[in-house]
C-alpha cells in the first residue's frame, strides 16, 4: 500500500501511529497524522507556531481514561485517514510527482474538513508554501537523477572504448 510513499513520509505514518499508541485510540486519524507532520516534517511549519498547533491537536484527540493500546498491535486507519492518503495521491498525481512526500500528505490534511484542517487554517498554514516547498524538493531530486543520468552515460561511454584485452582484465582480474 506504501510503495508510492518517500521514507520521510513513511516515518510519518509510522509517528501517526505511534500517537495513537500514546493516546490509547483505537485508530490513526487525521489529527495522529497532522501530530506526527508536525513532529517530522518541522520545515513544512512555522516553527514558532509548532507547539500551540501539537497541544491543540493532543486535547483533540485526549480520551480521558484510555488505556493504551500495546505497541505489537497493527492500528487501522480510520475512513477519514484513508481519504487523507487518497487526497495526497492526487495531489501527488496532479503535480505530476512520482512519489508521495510528507508535503501531499499535508495537502491531503488540507482538504478533509475536521480539526486538523481547521488547526492548519488557524495557525496560518497555505497552499502555496507548501507547493513552493515541493518544488523545490522535486528540483533537488531531479538535480540528483540528472548526475546519476551523466554518471551512467560517463560510464558507458568509458566501458564502449575499451578493448576487449582491457575489459577481460577489469572483469576477470582476482580482486586481493
Amino acid at each position: 500500500m506504501f510503495e508510492r510513499y518517500t521514507e520521510n513520509a513513511r516515518r510519518i505514518i509510522f509517528f501517526a501511529r505511534y500517537e495513537v499508541w500514546q493516546m490509547g485510540s483505537s485508530c490513526v486519524e487525521p489529527e495522529h497524522l497532522l501530530l506526527a507532520l508536525l513532529r517530522e516534517a518541522k520545515p513544512l511549519f512555522d516553527d514558532a507556531k509548532i507547539q500551540p498547533m501539537v497541544d491543540e491537536l493532543r486535547a483533540a484527540v485526549h480520551i480521558e481514561g484510555a488505556a493504551k493500546v500495546s505497541a505489537s498491535v497493527d492500528l487501522p486507519l480510520s475512513h477519514l485517514t484513508k481519504k487523507v492518503l487518497a487526497y495526497s495521491a492526487e495531489e501527488a498525481e496532479r503535480l505530476k510527482h512520482p512519489h508521495i512526500s510528507p508535503e501531499h500528505l499535508l495537502l491531503g490534511l488540507m482538504r478533509e474538513p475536521g480539526p486538523a484542517a481547521a488547526t492548519l487554517e488557524k495557525y496560518g498554514t497555505r497552499r502555496d508554501r507548501i507547493l513552493a516547498g515541493t518544488q523545490q524538493s522535486i528540483a533537488s531530486e531531479m538535480k540528483s537523477l540528472e548526475a546519476v543520468i551523466e554518471l551512467r552515460r560517463a560510464l558507458t561511454s568509458l566501458a564502449e572504448r575499451l578493448t576487449p584485452e582491457v575489459e577481460h582484465a577489469v572483469l576477470y582480474t582476482p580482486r586481493p
